[in-house]
Formats: structure tokens, C-alpha cells, sequence
């Protein structure tokens, strides 16, 4: 976990949560975007204003964070995803995404080029 790299006062404001080394990698690889990120979480205010009002397609609250982030030479992109796993019941899985045994390996096709495919390529 890279948590450590979320400066304390953030924390502090913020309950953070972290997935597979995000502020590690962002940190590391993108430093401009990373500062921008933080830079905006110390600035946002929660304002009770902002949450009442109606945003027809971007709420206040988004349009000013856009705002900040444009500022900084950001820009929206827009971009189509898949969905890429199975769906059902795995059994002793509590939650997708709980394997958390290190020998875990899936043994069910979820897509084309599914991970099990490229394991067994090892």
C-alpha cells in the first residue's frame, strides 16, 4: 500500500481508501497530475448549497472541480468501456474481488482474451 504518499492533512479531511497502489503509481508516473489531484482535495469545499441545488447535467459541485482541473490545463475526455467479467456467484467469495489467497487463479472464461488464458501461458 502506498497510503503513506497521501499528505496528512488530506487524510485528515477525506476517508481514503487506496487500490492496487493508485498513489504509488500516479504519484510516480504522472507528478504534475498527481499535485492537481491533491491541490484540488485541499481546496474543495463541501458546501450544503451546492448539494441541494439541481445540476441538470453536471451538478455544482462537479462543474466547479472541472473548473479547478481546466484551470490547470485538464481536459475532458470521453472514452467507451466494456464490461470484462463473468457474472454469478463464486463460491467462497464474499464480494467480487475477494480472492484474496495468493495461489487464487480463475478457472472461468470472462472474456476473449481472459487472464486465466494468459496465466496458463506462463
Amino acid at each position: 500500500m502506498t497510503l503513506h504518499l497521501i499528505p496528512t492533512d488530506v487524510a485528515k479531511t477525506y476517508e481514503v481508501h487506496e487500490w492496487r497502489n493508485a498513489a504509488g503509481v500516479l504519484s510516480t508516473a504522472h507528478p504534475s497530475e498527481w499535485r492537481d489531484v491533491i491541490d484540488v482535495l485541499r481546496a474543495f469545499e463541501f458546501r450544503r448549497s451546492e448539494v441541494l441545488k439541481g445540476g441538470g447535467r453536471k451538478s455544482v459541485i462537479a462543474k466547479r472541480i472541472d473548473s479547478f482541473l481546466e484551470g490547470r490545463g485538464w481536459k475532458e475526455k470521453k472514452f467507451a468501456t466494456k464490461e470484462l467479467f463473468a457474472r454469478g456467484a463464486r463460491p467462497k467469495w464474499q464480494a467480487w474481488g475477494d480472492q484474496a489467497d495468493p495461489h487464487y487463479r480463475p478457472d472461468w472464461p470472462t472474456y476473449k482474451h481472459h487472464s486465466a488464458k494468459l496465466i496458463a501461458a506462463e
